[in-house]
């Protein structure tokens, strides 16, 4: 009980059309996956996206988490509490 940090994997997010809406700062593509990076509490977070369609800084993605793929950290010792 108490304050946790939550933890993302890049490779947890994927393209869903009633996913949340996020504005791409900079698209890389990797092989077959692209890298993104977008904004999210004025923080950048980095998604690996297994998709082939063409993204480019300035498009909008929605994205969605996979599964249990949210991770709750305690803040002071680093160690994992809950997986959502």
């Amino acid at each position: 009980d108490g304050p946790v940090k939550a933890g993302i994997r890049s490779d947890s997010f994927q393209l869903a059309p009633e996913g949340f809406p996020v504005a791409v700062r900079a698209a890389t593509v990797v092989g077959s996956d692209t890298t993104v990076i977008f904004d999210l509490d004025g923080k950048p977070v980095h998604a690996l996206l297994d998709t082939d369609r063409l993204i480019n800084a300035g498009d909008t993605l929605n994205l969605d988490i996979r599964g249990k793929r949210i991770f709750l950290f305690d803040p002071v010792t680093q160690a994992v509490t809950a997986e959502v």
